[in-house]
């Protein structure tokens, strides 16, 4: 709902911003890392009550979001690039990056997905690429 209404704002203002999903992307990582982060520093819930956790991250969120969206912002004001194509790029960006940084953060490992059994009536399955 927010997204919406910044995504009416945006175009009333003149702007097109079609990189809302990436932001909602990137501020929903930024958020999970630092409750992370906060979780891992003793700062848990002992310390916050799960409303304070939920404000905090959500202004995290809020903050990352504008961060991120400053790339649009440079894109299309100072490179002059168009606004379609800049949006596009960074919602193509965000979830690649955020795929990057939690198996940087959470590590890679191999996974197996058993598939039911076939037409011949043998197990598959898929094993997803690791290093």
């Amino acid at each position: 709902m927010l997204v919406a209404l910044g995504g009416m704002y945006s175009e009333r203002s003149g702007v097109i911003n079609l990189a809302l999903e990436g932001i909602m992307i990137i501020g929903a990582l930024a958020s999970t890392l630092f409750l992370q982060a906060l979780d891992a520093a003793g700062w848990g819930e002992s310390v916050f009550t799960s409303q304070l956790g939920v404000v905090l991250a959500a202004l995290i969120a809020g903050i990352a979001g504008m961060v991120f969206s400053l790339l649009l912002a440079f894109a299309a004001i100072n490179l002059r690039a168009d606004q379609t194509i800049g949006g596009t790029a960074l919602n193509i960006f965000a979830p690649a990056f955020c795929v990057v940084v939690a198996w940087a953060v959470q590590g890679q490992v191999s996974r197996t997905l058993p598939f039911p059994p076939g037409p011949v009536g043998r197990q598959s399955s898929y094993t997803s690429w690791a290093p």
